[in-house]
């Protein structure tokens, strides 16, 4: 019994060999990575290095890791890695960062830089890294809460990349220095990183998805990586409402007496990120704090909705005063409603004050000053008068890009591909978007609608748009069509939000570029949500089960016409437009994108002697593979043991999706019954 059983083992390890290559020849994925399409390594051990005290101290470029931020006496640990980019000039970086795996926890805020330089050298010592000249631009990142051994990946570098990118004397191949230091001094204690002294799955690498020509391939790791926090793409900040000249007096604050300006928000609900003002110190008044209140009848109520504080110690003592900014915590405000800026300064006293200058004349129609003598239990107006201040925010509503993607579902149709947030309260998470915003195509003039489709979700998401091919005809390819999100006007939302396409924008028919754009957005997305829906496979990148249906949801047909995106196949309704369904994608387009379009059309070439499609003749090829090589292995042996091991071909053919998985699964499983009665059955005999 016990030698059967060894046999059994023997055997149905090879059938259940068989049956895992036919999975992962087919993209079942078997591990899941968090990384992104351009995977650059270190070149060599005298690529990275790292010190102390930005030169004055140790520094080496041999060791297995290195150290950012204090250790003992020595402080200001940095690090510097050289990769080589084989990024054409002028390409547009949609993803960028770093990843490296932590050898010692540590907490502390670092600073990463690139090297100011189109083609960087090597890094040599201490001094020479302290020489090199770092770009102007810099990235902040927060190393806190950190686990040995695990791969951690930066915010995003993509304007420091495309920085690079952009100078004019840049070339593909060329060499860019990344230098992530301590430069503020800030660290508790020192955090190290693996070098590329360490083993494979340790060491750092940068991950790059770019959209321009093909350079080389790169290859990719089964590294688990651990998303650090990240940047998504957010609008930009803006002034909204503000009283900015006219000031001709002074409001004096301390202890119980407090200060409120109110103010109106115009006719577009927007966030709120930080409050300017133009005041003084008096003596040495201590925290200063401001905060947004809501208002009713016109005077300020309740606790602040957001806050923030500034050191009047710190402040101009010059009674002219100076601006200053005080950032808050973000809060959404409502389009057409009051608010209140409160500000007081709880540990002044008569002699350590802070004053506010104000306008006297009624300068700001839409909100007035208002003063406390109890902490902001009750308030007197000053009708005539108005503090000078400035609210700054984002916009709650914007397009942040979109490209144009051609021969979609059939030739000549348009699939115009975008990324929006949309967060526009009080309508945000009360109603569904589709009954007051919708997404439209516009004509060059700009007021021309070309085509419309409601908006389906809120938030950072992505979006869009078809335009069948006897539509297309009509336009003009690579014009600067404006593409527009609308608010419904019947329901009171009067606000347009707009992208003008450019003709860097038009991307053409290879739709590898519109996977590549997709997974860019919903990389920014996983730190939008502090969430993970980027995985991989045998097919590269894909989107996981947990953001699969916002991208089917948000872009009709794209699960059929790229299955091969996400990480499980979805079984969708055809999307429909005129006559042409998207049929099932695995089955039409797969295996020419995987042979290459050459090798396809040879095959369709032979498949139109024999009366047969393309696919069909590949299929055929690779079983007449199959038993050839099964012919060969049963000349010195059994040739049903020669048909379990040419299964591989099978597997081959499946990944390229010339013939279906079910072949070589059905193959390797008969395999395994037949192994099974041999032992079983006719070993019994």
């Amino acid at each position: 019994m016990v030698s059967k059983l060894k046999i059994i083992g023997k055997y149905l390890g090879c059938a259940i060999l068989t049956v895992i290559v036919a999975f992962i020849s087919v993209g079942v994925p078997l591990m899941v990575v968090s990384a992104t399409d351009l995977e650059i390594p270190i070149a060599t051990g005298a690529d990275d290095c790292g010190g102390w005290s930005l030169g004055a101290d140790t520094w080496t470029n041999n060791a297995q890791y290195n150290s950012i931020g204090k250790w003992t006496t020595k402080t200001r640990g940095s690090v510097a890695y050289r990769f080589q980019l084989n990024i054409p000039a002028g390409a547009t970086i949609d993803t960028a960062y770093f990843s490296g795996v932590i050898q010692t926890t540590g907490t502390g805020v670092a600073n990463i830089f690139v090297e100011d330089d189109d083609n960087a050298e090597q890094i040599i010592s201490g001094a020479d890294q302290a020489a090199r000249v770092r770009s102007a631009l810099s990235v902040e990142w927060t190393l806190t809460g950190l686990s040995l051994n695990t791969r951690y990946s930066s915010p995003s570098l993509v304007t420091l990349i495309q920085y690079l990118v952009n100078l004019g004397t840049w070339t593909s191949g060329n060499y860019c220095n990344i230098i992530i230091e301590d430069s503020d001094n800030d660290f508790t204690s020192w955090v190290n990183f693996y070098m590329s002294e360490a083993a494979e799955a340790y060491r750092p690498k940068l991950y790059v998805t770019y959209t321009g020509e093909t350079t080389t391939t790169t290859t990719t790791t089964t590294t688990t990586v651990t998303e650090g926090v990240g940047e998504a793409s957010v609008p930009n900040e803006v002034k909204w409402e503000y009283l900015d000249t006219g000031n001709d007096s002074d409001l004096e604050i301390y202890d119980d007496i407090w200060a409120a300006q109110t103010f109106t928000v115009g006719s577009e609900s927007h966030s709120i990120t930080k409050v300017r003002l133009l005041i003084y110190r008096e003596g040495s008044p201590s925290t200063i704090t401001v905060g947004i209140r809501e208002t009713s009848s016109g005077l300020p109520v309740g606790d602040d909705i957001a806050s923030g504080t500034i050191n009047g110690d710190a402040l101009t003592a010059t009674s002219t005063g100076a601006w200053y900014s005080i950032v808050l915590s973000s809060e959404n405000l409502d389009e057409g409603v009051v608010y209140a800026i409160v500000v007081r300064a709880t540990l002044g006293d008569v002699d350590n004050s802070l004053h506010i200058l104000f306008d006297s004349s009624s300068a700001y129609t839409d909100g007035t000053l208002y003063t406390s003598a109890n902490s902001g239990t009750s308030w007197t107006e000053d009708t005539d008068a108005d503090a000078l201040f400035e609210v700054y925010g984002t916009t709650l509503v914007q397009i942040l890009s979109a490209k144009v993607f051609s021969g979609y579902v059939q030739d000549g149709d348009w699939l115009i591909a975008l990324e929006y947030i949309n967060e526009y309260t009080p309508y945000y998470g009360m109603v569904t978007p589709n009954d007051v915003f919708s997404v439209r195509l516009y004509d060059t003039d700009s007021t021309t609608v070309i085509a419309s489709r409601d908006m389906n979700e809120w938030g950072y998401k992505p979006f869009g748009l078809y335009i069948s091919a006897a539509k297309a005809a009509s336009l003009t390819w690579q014009s600067e069509y404006y593409v527009k999100i609308v608010g419904n006007t019947s329901a009171g939302i009067d606000v347009v939000k707009y992208y003008k396409l450019t003709i860097s924008d038009w991307k053409g028919s290879e739709l590898k570029l519109l996977d590549n754009y997709l997974i860019s957005i919903a990389y920014k997305m996983e730190h939008y949500f502090n969430d993970t829906f980027i995985g991989y496979n045998i097919h590269g990148l894909v989107l996981n089960d947990r953001i699969a249906y916002t991208f089917y949801n948000n872009i009709k047909g794209i699960t059929k016409v790229r299955p091969k995106l996400f990480a499980s196949k979805i079984d969708a309704p055809d999307f429909v437009t005129g006559t042409t369904p998207i049929v099932d994608a695995y089955a039409d387009i797969s295996y020419m994108e995987e042979l290459g379009t050459q090798f396809g059309s040879v095959a369709d070439t032979w498949g139109t002697v024999l009366g047969i499609d393309g696919k069909t003749a590949i299929g055929i090829g690779f079983m007449i593979i199959y038993l050839i090589v099964a012919i060969i292995l049963s000349v010195n042996g059994s040739f049903m043991w020669a048909l379990g091991l040419s299964a591989p071909a099978l597997a081959v053919a499946a990944w390229f999706g010339v013939i279906p998985i079910m072949i070589p699964i059905a193959i390797a499983s008969i395999f395994a019954v037949i192994i099974a009665y041999k032992v079983w059955i006719q070993g019994a005999g």
